[in-house]
């Protein structure tokens, strides 16, 4: 029981921490005092896009990893060298936002913590569990490139060649490399923990779309990290859905902002159109049919 929380807590640590340095460099000034939540989504794109590329070259998880997490340690000492941060930490906002995480994470591992107790994936019945455990295992020594030029088993073919999925199993390879833990290990902590990284996105997006208030912080907070649909897919291990959700609104809030802000009216290249570039390549490579729905 004490791995679960112990590989929970190291996992939502990188992520933040990997992507501190980006969020705050890369985030236009109407989204910075938001730069604490989107740090770990900032971690997703990066490594989603240049895994991919990395894959697609013929480099393995495996060879690229380590480069790929001092680059970014780097970037984010070099941000927290350089000044005071660009936001304020300790909010009730940021209180109530940091309570639900936890409790999201805590409520969806508890099959695991009550039952089982140790790592290991569950699910209440769909079969995607099966591909979304091998194909990480595959990517951590093999690479995109290499997979289409030497035969592979029907689970790595079905989720690389026939559905381009290849965002979510690149980013678990990545982690499990780290962790050096296996796919049936980690792929269902891993998607504990996106879910609940995804609630400060609603309401970032509430905070800018309505005024603020507490209630509706709650309520859209509950109807989140509660939502029986929603839950319906992360306990069927609907992985690319789940990533999904975060990358759909990343993505759906630079374009809204970008919108009604002044830099639409320019035609020179600024910090939107660089992240919404990005957002968009990164969602194609990991659901593609969700990015022409968005579209």
């Amino acid at each position: 029981m004490i791995s679960i929380l112990l590989y929970s807590l190291v996992t939502i640590f990188a992520l933040f921490f990997l992507g501190y340095g980006l969020s705050v460099i890369f985030l236009p000034r109407e989204l910075k005092p938001y730069a604490f939540w989107f740090s770990p989504w900032y971690t997703i794109f990066f490594l989603i896009f240049s895994l991919t590329v990395f894959s697609l070259a013929g480099l393995p998880v495996s060879y690229v990893s380590f480069p790929i997490s001092i680059f970014l340690v780097i970037l984010t000492i070099f941000v927290l060298l350089k000044g005071k941060l660009p936001f304020k930490l300790i909010t009730k906002e940021n209180l109530f936002l940091s309570l639900f995480v936890v409790a999201s994470v805590i409520f969806n591992l508890s099959p695991l913590i009550r039952r089982h107790k140790f790592l290991t994936t569950v699910s209440l019945g769909n079969n995607d569990v099966i591909v979304y455990t091998v194909v990480p295992d595959y990517l951590v020594n093999h690479s995109l490139f290499e997979s289409f030029f030497t035969p592979v088993s029907l689970g790595v073919s079905n989720l690389l060649h026939d559905g381009y999925r290849w965002g979510p199993p690149l980013l678990s390879a990545f982690f499990q490399h780290i962790l050096k833990l296996q796919g049936y290990q980690f792929v269902y902590l891993f998607q504990v923990i996106l879910f609940a990284l995804t609630i400060p996105l609603i309401y970032i997006f509430l905070r800018i779309l309505y005024k603020p208030t507490l209630f509706g912080l709650i309520v859209s907070l509950v109807i989140t990290a509660f939502n029986v649909n929603l839950l319906y897919l992360l306990y069927h291990d609907f992985f690319g859905q789940v990533l999904f959700w975060g990358l759909e609104l990343f993505l759906l809030l630079f374009i809204y902002v970008y919108f009604n802000s002044d830099k639409s009216k320019t035609r020179h290249i600024n910090l939107y159109d660089v992240n919404i570039g990005i957002a968009l390549a990164v969602l194609f490579f990991s659901y593609h049919e969700g990015t022409l729905f968005v579209l």
